[in-house]
């Protein structure tokens, strides 16, 4: 929805013009929701579901957070939007965020049980988009 609301702004303030580019930017947006399903589906996070992967939604979160654990290790990622990115290994802020995140999970629409609402809700802000351009 954060992309929604980018695009919005950029139209609004005239900073996309280009009716091609923004048609074009909401199919690309389609697909890559299209893509989301699909990963949510499968417990993945590409096509080739090697690596199990949960999808969760939480208003709160208001990004993009990825715990990792590997081989005992812990890393996060977080994104706050588009271009402000953190990644850390620290163990005792991983902890903290890894706790942060269960407690998240818990409160959150869940994309591989429930995930389908929200997405219908995304499709048609694509769909009311387009119709910008």
């Amino acid at each position: 929805m954060n992309t929604v609301a980018q695009i919005k702004y950029a139209v609004a303030t005239k900073l996309l013009t280009d009716p091609d580019l923004g048609r074009t930017i909401c199919q690309q947006l389609s697909l890559t929701l299209q893509d989301i399903e699909q990963y949510a589906i499968h417990h993945s996070k590409g096509p080739e579901n090697k690596v199990p992967f949960d999808w969760h939604y939480h208003n709160i979160i208001g990004g993009i957070t990825y715990l990792a654990e590997m081989d005992g290790n812990l890393s996060i990622f977080l994104r706050f939007n588009t271009f402000n990115n953190m990644q850390a290994s620290n163990n005792s802020l991983c902890h903290e965020v890894k706790h942060w995140v269960e407690g998240l999970v818990k409160d959150s629409t869940s994309f591989n049980i429930e995930g389908s609402r929200y997405l219908d809700k995304a499709y048609k802000c694509c769909s009311e988009l387009e119709s910008l351009f």
